[in-house]
């Protein structure tokens, strides 16, 4: 599989952000300009072929120039006698922003990854969704994926609170750079995250306990679905349709720790999936979906 090209390190990656940067100007961009650039606005040497980077941007330009034109983006080819430039046409400000952002997870998982290895704590600028950028010294026990996103899990302290444990953060809601700490590791406990084996997600709520749930799946199109991707790896099948004897739905079963991840996966659903049991879990969601409703029924139709 080709590399991510914002993963390139040193020179080659310091290259392709340069050449990136420059391109999205939307200017005509040359070898010389992308080295003048990087040299710090004056080239080093007389000639471009003679810079020691030179033969690593022939490299670089092309694979930059693709991945534009892979994601349907126009990059045209400007020659001039022996050399050619090049520029970027389009709106798009950040165009292949997904890219670097995906480059940018995985360099964050992968120090985190060396820190807990090393058992080295970190101070990250860390902003909880709909909260207020938080100021950490984290110390990171285990890095986990849930639903196309990468979280790490460990110690979090703040100046003048309680060390909180088991704090779940999320890769995507750093900011800046993850940054060195002198701060004492604190290790992960005995059987601390045991209990992600039985969670949909990566939320522990407060006072939560271990429950059988027990779920009907109203058609046999909707008991296909969780069916072939389980809610959980607990599922176990109590019943399954039977259309012989008119029976279109199907019963399944899981043993989790309730939470608001859950709550979500079962509304996605809509009306073709029912929980049947335990009643506390079943409230929980017809609250969910009267509230919604309240919503609908309390507001006009805002065009947009």
């Amino acid at each position: 599989m080709k590399q991510n090209i914002f993963t390139y390190d040193g020179p080659r990656g310091e290259l392709v952000e340069t050449f990136y940067n420059l391109l999205i100007t939307g200017e005509n961009i040359s070898y010389e300009r992308i080295l003048c650039e990087y040299d710090g606005g004056e080239l080093s040497t007389p000639k471009v072929t003679g810079h020691d980077l030179y033969k690593t941007l022939k490299h670089v330009v092309p694979e930059v120039v693709d991945e534009f034109r892979k994601y349907g983006y126009s990059v045209i080819s400007i020659p001039s006698g022996r050399t050619t430039s090049y520029q970027y046409i389009g709106s798009d400000k950040d165009p292949l922003k997904n890219i670097r952002f995906r480059a940018l997870i995985k360099e964050r998982y992968d120090v985190l990854s060396d820190c807990i290895a090393y058992r080295k704590a970190v101070k990250v600028s860390y902003r909880p969704f709909n909260r207020k950028i938080m100021e950490i010294t984290f110390h990171p026990h285990l890095l986990h994926d849930f639903n196309g996103r990468s979280f790490v899990f460990g110690v979090s302290e703040m100046d003048g609170k309680k060390p909180f444990r088991k704090f779940a953060m999320a890769l995507d809601r750093i900011e800046g750079d993850i940054r060195g700490s002198g701060a004492a590791y604190l290790a992960a406990e005995q059987d601390e995250y045991n209990f992600l084996a039985h969670l949909v997600g990566v939320r522990l709520e407060e006072g939560a306990v271990l429950t059988p749930i027990r779920l009907r799946a109203h058609d046999q199109y909707t008991f296909g679905r969780i069916n072939t991707k389980p809610l959980h790896d607990s599922q176990k099948v109590i019943s399954y349709p039977n259309r012989e004897v008119g029976k279109e739905y199907g019963d399944i079963e899981i043993e989790v720790y309730p939470n608001v991840e859950l709550v979500g996966q079962v509304i996605s659903y809509g009306r073709f999936l029912e929980v049947l049991s335990p009643s506390s879990f079943r409230d929980r969601i017809k609250m969910e979906l009267a509230e919604s409703l309240n919503v609908y029924n309390g507001s006009e139709l805002h065009e947009l």
